[in-house]
């Protein structure tokens, strides 16, 4: 029997791994959170590496299930055609789907966790800055967040009209002749 494949190094492809789960979990993680949190936060920085690992087994798995695939189909193709072979190759193919279902799940539910963790970023920081602006003794009745100059510019003008709506708050000032 005649070896078509060359040999793998496990360790290099765990290190692609690796390097491919860094790669996509920062990635995944910076589109849904600040820089600033994600190297700041204790426990934004653990899960991050919890995920890191989960998708790097994962991603590690899947590649060496390749490997395996490939060589259980050379040895088939080299002429070992036991009903054994044909078994363990059905079984080793429904691992595969296996893994790519467990990536594509477990993918979803680090978005999902991630987009958990910048909503309750967001409701910490608006509780945190009411709670600011109560203790200066600042009105928290209208907590607009204004994003941009044209909203902004927006409410300026509506407060300005509603001032000359109330025609009893206008005082007119006749100007002297002397002057």
């Amino acid at each position: 029997m005649v070896q078509k494949s060359p040999a793998v190094s496990y360790s290099a492809l765990k290190t692609g791994a690796e390097a491919q789960a860094k790669k996509t979990i920062t990635a995944l993680m910076k589109f849904y959170l600040d820089n600033d949190i994600i190297e700041n936060d204790e426990y934004v920085q653990a899960k991050k590496k919890m995920d890191e690992m989960t998708m790097s087994s994962l991603v590690y798995q899947l590649n060496a299930g390749e490997r395996a695939l490939t060589l259980l189909l050379e040895t088939i193709e080299d002429g070992e055609m036991s009903p054994r072979m044909f078994e363990v190759l059905a079984t080793l193919q429904k691992s595969m789907l296996d893994i790519i279902k467990s990536q594509t799940m477990y993918l979803m539910a680090t978005e999902e966790s991630n987009k958990r963790i910048a909503r309750d970023i967001e409701v910490y920081r608006k509780n945190t800055n009411k709670h600011e602006i109560e203790e200066a003794g600042g009105d928290t009745s209208d907590m607009n967040i204004q994003r941009g100059t044209k909203d902004l510019m927006r409410m300026i003008q509506m407060g300005i009209n509603d001032n000359h709506d109330s025609d009893e708050d206008i005082i007119e000032i006749e100007a002297d002749s002397n002057e």
